[in-house]
């Protein structure tokens, strides 16, 4: 809790202790039902949102605004009529790994991708931070000052490598980024979560996933850390 110094952290948490999992889908060995109820972010939570095709599924069935997607027949029936797809050739992967685009006929037939989701006309893609139904912080993706040389700027894979990064400055996303983004996290079962969302141009949202143990600066471990501090004793 804080206020209270700890020169080591004890090998199994005690009742009163909150167990912030961060991103962890395996029960811990020191796993019990009474433990259990102060983890906050279940493991079963982690893995929905850290499978890529698992979490798409769980926007569905809540309604969440999301990208189409489906497998290797339905991609090439996308192609046909003039569209893209990302193949995700790894489903738990972190940074855009494993992604690759695909707009051609010749290169989708025999794909040995599982999932495939549809490319979209991205305007703004945001990072909404949500803890308990509240929004508590947000990001908007921008391209980096330092990369001049817009040829190398990679509009279709917008990670760290292609010339991209996290802004806070006036970022004003549309409610329905907010709306959808809040209930994201909702969907794969949740407390909190970096939303990674895209707005296109009228406005509406599409949520591409939720980070379960998003990279936080000084500034946002605060706010995190006093956001779950106050759900534990709301609890």
């Amino acid at each position: 809790r804080p206020g209270r110094q700890c020169h080591s952290l004890p090998k199994r948490p005690r009742e009163h202790h909150l167990v912030i999992n961060w991103g962890r889908m395996a029960l811990p060995n020191w796993h019990n039902e009474e433990l259990y109820d102060n983890v906050v972010n279940s493991y079963e939570s982690v893995r929905v949102a850290g499978c890529k095709q698992l979490s798409l599924e769980a926007f569905n069935a809540h309604g969440v605004e999301t990208p189409e997607f489906g497998d290797v027949e339905w991609a090439y029936n996308v192609i046909a009529r003039g569209g893209s797809v990302y193949a995700r050739n790894v489903l738990r992967g972190h940074g855009g790994e494993g992604i690759e685009v695909i707009s051609s006929l010749t290169e989708i037939v025999g794909h040995p991708a599982k999932l495939f989701v549809k490319a979209l006309d991205t305007h703004k893609e945001y990072r909404v931070h949500v803890i308990d139904g509240e929004v508590v912080h947000l990001q908007e993706k921008r391209r980096r000052r330092s990369r001049i040389d817009e040829d190398s700027i990679d509009y279709d894979i917008r990670n760290h490598d292609g010339g991209w990064v996290y802004c806070i400055q006036n970022v004003n996303p549309s409610e329905s980024v907010i709306h959808n983004s809040i209930a994201a996290v909702e969907a794969v079962g949740a407390v909190f979560g970096a939303v990674d969302v895209v707005m296109l141009e009228d406005g509406s949202a599409s949520v591409l996933e939720v980070n379960t143990a998003p990279g936080l600066c000084n500034q946002t471990a605060e706010i995190y850390a006093n956001k779950l501090v106050n759900y534990f004793n709301k609890e």
